[in-house]
């Protein structure tokens, strides 16, 4: 009885190995899913005036073939979100945006997390932004044009306005400076973006002898504008004393290390006596001081000649710095008010984490734009821009220097090597500190495991050959997913309709005549998703033997697996090769 066994056995092996004549073929219909891609990640707004806005938009592709819907993303104020071309479902290969708006309505720094759901997995959007008051510096604030005659000459001063901030300013307004003096805003009335001056030029045009002091007084967004003026004049007889300009001068954020510079002149009016007996003192809360000077004023300064005084000024730590610098001589003390501020840069990413989607190895993206901007009140000292091993900087105008309020940008492109998802940094060099981006781009090969069960067979038995593919993409979909499988040749396709897992789209099966090839094509996985193959396989000849394979899809090849099975001849049964005669033509004895 057991040899009729082994010889419907070796009969059956040899059908398989002569081959069916033709290649059998699983057909089913195409599968469709969804597949999502967004950039930006997340989004920095930078710094937005109080009651201002501001709004950025992040694009979504549906890569798959099958309708994606968004939902969820709602956030809080000073934030809102705008699905306006989004709203309802995104067909396969097209595009909508969403729109984020940062609203602010008082200072301070925000963030938010916008999150939701897609048919075709998870997506979110972080989002920050910095709520600005406006600020600038205004210097000189004194300005004292002297003692001279009526209708003399009197040289012009120049007051410079800044704006320090990350904001726009605007809303200056002033009535003209009454006489003797003129001037007023002048280029100022136009508004100061981030980083920018203006200049307000003033006069002294006296037409009577006098002492005359004014206070002038502006307005903008920022706060009012005060400005001292003064000036005395004489008729018939020479004047007297000393003439000090500027009087009061803030030299506004200045960064921590740094030196900067300004003068003082004193002018002696008397036209006989030197000015003499000079004594310089600090008044100041703080016994540490970050402003120093020198001076060319000497021991004495001669009858109508005019020495200055230089004021240096270095913080050495962040923050207001407010002194006095109070001068006596002979002609009288004079205090000279002195104001700074010890800054730092801040520079920020305005998309601070990109995804710039799929590239061929070998091949490049489609580049994205960073901007890079300095939302702090000291320069940043520009070192350089650093590339990553699969991202290149294509392009940039970033200087050797990012000043308070400035901004510049770099272009990003994907380069891989290589298949598989990359997650690097890109990074802005600065003198203080590193500005990274994250920057993202391909997608995660699928995960092969093979399996062969039972693990130990006996001729002419029938294997299980289970092929699992899994897709560890949060919310994209893997095409064109299978196998091309060469058989050991103890192994043979012994059916050829494959039983499918639900998630495995309809992919199509097909092998070779001899059964020991075949190649599973065109299924569909969606994100998150296992896709199981199983396909019944006949063991043919007796060994151990592995079956090697790797899964192939649109975004890349599989690791390659391997799995084992080992075919043993029965125990008490004669070997196999004494059967095969009486199969291919033994004559019929009963």
């Amino acid at each position: 009885m057991k040899s009729k066994i082994g010889a419907w056995r070796v009969g059956l092996q040899l059908i398989v190995l002569l081959g069916l004549g033709i290649a059998a073929i699983a057909h089913a219909d195409g599968a469709t899913a969804p597949s999502l891609w967004f950039s930006p990640l997340e989004i920095h707004f930078g710094s937005v005036p109080i009651d201002g806005r501001a709004e950025r938009t992040v694009e979504v592709r549906n890569l798959g073939n099958a309708p994606l819907s968004l939902s969820g993303g709602e956030v809080n104020a000073p934030f809102s979100v705008d699905f306006a071309t989004c709203a309802g479902a995104v067909a396969g290969g097209e595009s909508c945006h969403i729109t984020y708006i940062f609203a602010p309505k008082s200072g301070g720094d925000y963030e938010a997390q916008s999150s939701g759901i897609t048919d075709a997995g998870p997506w979110g959007v972080k989002l920050s932004g910095r709520a600005a008051a406006p600020e600038i510096v205004v210097s000189p604030r004194s300005l004292d044009f002297g003692r001279g005659p009526v209708g003399g000459d009197y040289p012009a001063q120049v007051v410079t306005v800044t704006n320090v901030g990350g904001v726009p300013v605007g809303g200056f307004a002033a009535s003209p400076v009454s006489v003797p003096f003129t001037g007023g805003l002048g280029q100022c009335a136009n508004g100061l973006p981030p980083g920018a001056s203006c200049h307000m030029t003033f006069d002294f045009a006296p037409e009577t002898a006098g002492v005359f002091y004014k206070k002038w007084t502006a307005t903008s967004d920022a706060g009012p504008i005060e400005i001292e003026l003064q000036g005395r004049t004489y008729s018939g007889i020479a004047g007297t004393g000393q003439g000090v300009t500027p009087r009061a001068i803030d030299f506004g954020p200045v960064r921590v290390g740094d030196t900067v510079r300004q003068t003082i002149t004193f002018q002696n009016f008397d036209p006989d006596y030197p000015i003499v007996n000079w004594d310089f003192s600090w008044i100041a809360d703080d016994s540490t001081i970050d402003f120093d000077y020198t001076t060319t004023c000497g021991e004495s300064l001669p009858a109508l000649e005019a020495c200055e005084v230089t004021v240096r000024y270095r913080p050495r730590f962040f923050g207001p710095d407010h002194v006095i610098l109070n001068v006596l001589n002979s002609q009288g003390i004079i205090d000279i008010h002195l104001w700074g501020q010890g800054a730092a840069a801040e520079v920020v990413a305005d998309s601070p984490a990109i995804d710039l989607g799929m590239a061929d190895v070998g091949d490049r993206s489609g580049e994205q734009t960073i901007r890079f901007t300095n939302l702090g009140h000291g320069p940043a000292a520009v070192l350089g821009l650093q590339s990553a091993p699969s991202f290149t900087i294509t392009d940039s105008d970033c200087g050797d220097e990012l000043a308070a309020g400035e901004s510049c940008t770099a272009a990003v492109r994907f380069e891989p090597d290589g298949y598989g998802r990359r997650d690097e940094s890109i990074a802005l060099l600065t003198g203080a500190e590193t500005v990274p981006v994250r920057v993202l781009g391909g997608m995660m090969t699928p995960k092969l495991a093979l399996d062969l069960s039972p693990a130990v067979v006996d001729p002419g038995d029938t294997i299980t050959l289970r092929l699992s593919f899994t897709n560890d993409n949060a919310a994209q979909a893997l095409f064109e997913l299978g196998l091309n499988g060469e058989l050991p040749a103890g192994l043979a396709v012994y059916e050829q309709t494959p039983q499918l897992s639900p998630d495995c789209g309809a992919p199509t099966l097909s092998t070779s005549p001899a059964g020991d090839d075949f190649s599973l094509n065109g299924a569909t996985l969606a994100a998150g998703r296992t896709c199981v193959v199983e396909l019944a396989l006949h063991a043919v000849l007796t060994g151990l033997w592995e079956f090697d394979a790797a899964a192939h899809s649109h975004a890349g090849p599989s690791a390659p697996d391997g799995a084992q099975v080992r075919i043993t001849e029965e125990e008490d049964g004669p070997p196999l090769q004494f059967f095969i005669p009486a199969v291919v033509g033994a004559p019929d004895d009963n």
